[in-house]
């Protein structure tokens, strides 16, 4: 069985970035707060703001504005995404105040299942029309070859055994062809799995998002009053250092 080019190339590039990553990823920070930030992002951030007092947000925000820079970060797009990290979690709470339902959990999630069962459609598609007469076309030319007494090995690439007496130059396009056609199955067949793979998975986030629409969460609620402050703060640290930068 060869191994799928397109495979080995995209494990190798993830592998690679995985160590360059954790290698050389430095992440510039004064406390725990602000490198959450740069580490998690935004979402955890504020989750992790919540637990916190109003003046070590306030310092963390900050922080944020010293090192953002040297994150390869803008300061001003980060406190823009606080403010609205912020503002949207108030909008949920006040929103479910009045609704059972999260409607746009539920529109999200109705087009992924929409977009994963449009990619299977493709998927069956491509399988039909490229893969099955790709595979078609391989196996009438091993099979013409076999019934010459000529074995065709497919377990490490292509490989033709010529019976004594028979020339192998005779069997040359064949063996290319035959090497062509796996090549191009191998490519699709690679192609199309990871495509079935991404597929299944957004499925399965249209579902879960369905399902959290129907049973939504309610534990930020208690942090309404907190979030409200966070956000006041956010507000005048964002108008503090548009000053300082004008």
């Amino acid at each position: 069985m060869r191994i799928n080019p397109l495979l080995m190339t995209i494990f190798l590039f993830i592998n690679t970035s995985f160590c360059l990553n954790a290698s050389f990823n430095i992440i510039w920070h004064y406390k725990d707060l602000d490198l959450c930030l740069f580490k998690h992002g935004v979402s955890s951030f504020v989750d992790m703001s919540k637990e916190t007092s109003d003046s070590n947000y306030i310092e963390a925000l900050w922080n944020i504005t010293k090192v953002a820079s040297k994150n390869e970060r803008k300061a001003s797009s980060l406190l823009e995404d606080i403010h609205n990290n912020l503002k949207q979690k108030i909008e949920r709470i006040k929103y479910l105040e009045n609704n059972s339902i999260e409607h746009n959990k539920t529109v999200d999630g109705l087009g992924q299942i929409a977009l994963g069962i449009a990619g299977s459609y493709l998927i069956y598609y491509f399988f039909k029309e490229q893969l099955c007469p790709l595979s078609k076309k391989f196996n009438d030319i091993k099979k013409s070859l076999e019934n010459l007494g000529i074995k065709v090995n497919t377990f490490n690439g292509i490989q033709l055994r010529v019976p004594f007496g028979l020339s192998s130059d005779k069997y040359t396009d064949a063996h290319k062809e035959l090497i062509k056609l796996s090549d191009k199955r191998e490519f699709i067949g690679g192609c199309l799995g990871g495509g079935g793979i991404i597929s299944v998975a957004t499925v399965c986030k249209g579902l879960i998002n369905i399902h959290s629409s129907l049973y939504p969460n309610h534990d930020d609620d208690r942090y309404l009053e907190k979030y409200h402050k966070l956000l006041e703060i956010t507000k005048r640290i964002k108008k503090c250092y548009a000053l300082q930068c004008e």
